[in-house]
């Protein structure tokens, strides 16, 4: 098996984090219309993306989550390095661009209802099946299939979480607050060759 690293990028992401793009003619972080839908992008690639939506432009650095966009329901593009995608939003709905090996991944998610507590969301983006640990050693979701997601609401706490094939840990995170209304989600992804978890926060 090849050597593991325990690398953690940090990466807070918040819903009214910076004015970047939007929906209309709205600035991030303006209250979005009942009819809108919700998307960001993760850059999983080697190198850094350029995202471009509505006429506005983001650059996403390796490992980097954007926050949250929004626009009214309805068909869209989406470049990413001067490619298109065809972006649906639906209302009521969210999704995560995977930006990976020059194509997207569109992963469609659960949005957050339950304020009162707080939600782990976890993305394997290795090539074998993990799961998401306790400093202990213990399941919390999982195990994952490559590529896939998982979601769980959780009370508040202060703790570190573990990545890991079964019971073995690979990868920790150091000591973060999960807050009530938040959601925290672990990118588990390769950077330069070693495996990395990307934590990104949102209230979405």
């Amino acid at each position: 098996m090849k050597q593991w690293m325990k690398c953690i990028v940090l990466m807070i992401g918040s819903l009214l984090a910076a004015p970047l793009w939007a929906g209309d003619a709205a600035l991030y972080g303006a209250i979005a219309p009942a009819n809108a839908g919700f998307f960001r992008v993760m850059n999983a690639s080697g190198g850094p993306v350029s995202v471009g939506f509505k006429g506005k432009t983001l650059n996403l650095a390796v490992s980097q989550c954007s926050p949250y966009a929004f626009a009214v329901e309805g068909d869209y593009t989406v470049t990413l390095n001067g490619q298109s995608q065809p972006l649906k939003l639906v209302q009521g709905t969210q999704q995560t661009l995977l930006w990976q090996d020059g194509k997207v991944k569109v992963i469609s998610e659960t949005p957050f209802k339950d304020k009162s507590r707080a939600r782990l969301a976890f993305y394997n983006l290795l090539d074998t099946k993990l799961s998401l640990l306790t400093k202990q050693g213990k399941s919390i979701l999982g195990p994952i299939d490559s590529g896939a997601s998982a979601l769980r609401e959780v009370n508040a706490v202060r703790t570190s979480f573990g990545v890991g094939e079964e019971s073995k840990l690979l990868a920790t995170t150091p000591a973060m607050i999960l807050k009530r209304g938040q959601v925290t989600s672990l990118f588990v992804l390769n950077v330069g060759g070693q495996p990395h978890i990307a934590v990104v926060e949102s209230v979405q």
